[in-house]
């Protein structure tokens, strides 16, 4: 709603004048209007004087890099001083920052604290995922009050071996259909033509009809709490450590898009494979979790080993890329098939030699 110019002058005097609340409802004016720096300048105007939204507010920034620097460090600082002032916004974004990061098992009770005071004052996002959490151990949202553990536990799963070696073998339902589904509504805003990796680049990707899906990375900033309790479990379900992982990446295959034959690994003699491997060294493993399965075609198939594996929903194919001594594994050759009918989305994880810098705090 376009505020009148008299009106929107009068909150600018006022503003300039010192009073608190006017510099923050000015930084909520800049904002709607798309001037990033004067939104931030008058949010630390308004953080100066103590003000809980402003604080909040101003350590959101920090935390997306919205015209300021990303300081996760400084977002938590913010945050503290927002939730002291009694900001319910800052508790649950203060709690989702800490358990999606590497602290965040260690932090636990603190994080449940968070959650729970959000979710009792009604903020809408903590009671979602106050219930999502509570329904994964089977009881009322208020047993979150007590120790019930926040982060999946290991679970036992129906393991269909394919192949000793290189191993491959797949997990059945790691994931249930509304956690498929979430994962695909989170990631289909950012979905893109998917690339392969430019052989030409130090660390590119280019257009090909080798793969024809679309595609999205979900970066930790775009994690919440309920995608990395579902991305925990697909790590669990598969003995990998999630600190030598890559990113979600999410990809859709409509009717007639494939991926041929292709590698997961990085090969060595390729120039673009230096700059890829800095991050985390050689990929050994992979991954592919249904999140929804075509009406025919869309398995995946491992062409030197004869091997074919049907799609199945919340069903995580697990592989290796490289032998017990890290050397590159050419028989993990796979393609993802033609899909003939209806749509196809999987989630891949992929995992590194090395801790990698996927978990940023």
């Amino acid at each position: 709603m376009k505020i009148p110019e008299p009106q929107l002058a009068q909150i600018r005097a006022r503003a300039e004048g010192g009073h608190a609340e006017s510099q923050f409802l000015l930084s909520q004016i800049c904002l709607q209007n798309g001037d990033i720096d004067g939104m931030v300048t008058w949010l630390r105007e308004a953080c100066d004087k103590g003000v809980p939204d402003a604080q909040a507010a101003l350590g959101h920034c920090h935390e997306k890099g919205v015209g300021i620097d990303r300081d996760l460090a400084a977002a938590i600082d913010l945050y503290d001083l927002a939730v002291d002032a009694g900001s319910v916004a800052a508790g649950y974004r203060k709690a989702e920052l800490l358990y999606k990061s590497r602290h965040g098992p260690e932090k636990e009770d603190e994080i449940r604290a968070l959650l729970m005071s959000a979710a009792a004052a009604g903020f809408e996002p903590a009671r979602q995922t106050a219930g999502y959490l509570a329904a994964q151990s089977g009881t009322r949202e208020s047993g979150l009050k007590e120790a019930i553990p926040l982060y999946p536990q290991p679970a036992r799963l129906e393991r269909q071996d394919y192949c000793d070696d290189p191993a491959i073998a797949v997990y059945a339902s790691v994931l249930n259909a509304a956690e498929c589904a979430y994962l695909v509504a989170l990631s289909q805003p950012h979905m893109k033509h998917s690339n392969v990796i430019d052989p030409e680049s130090r660390s590119g990707g280019m257009v090909s009809d080798v793969r024809t899906s679309s595609g999205t990375y979900l970066p930790f900033d775009l994690v919440d709490i309920i995608s990395r309790y579902i991305e925990l479990k697909i790590v669990l379900a598969t003995g990998e450590d999630l600190e030598r992982s890559e990113p979600m990446s999410i990809l859709r295959y409509e009717p007639g898009e494939y991926y041929r034959p292709h590698y997961d690994y990085f090969d060595p003699k390729l120039n673009v494979s230096a700059g890829l491997l800095e991050d985390g060294g050689q990929r050994t493993a992979s991954a592919v979790t249904y999140l929804a399965v075509p009406g025919q075609g869309g398995g995946t198939s491992f062409p030197q080993l004869g091997i074919a594996i049907p799609p199945a929903l919340g069903s995580t194919l697990w592989f290796r890329n490289c032998d017990a001594g890290g050397n590159i594994e050419p028989r993990s050759l796979h393609a993802g098939d033609t899909v003939s009918e209806g749509t196809k989305w999987v989630v891949t994880k992929w995992f590194r030699e090395e801790r990698t810098a996927y978990l940023e705090f």
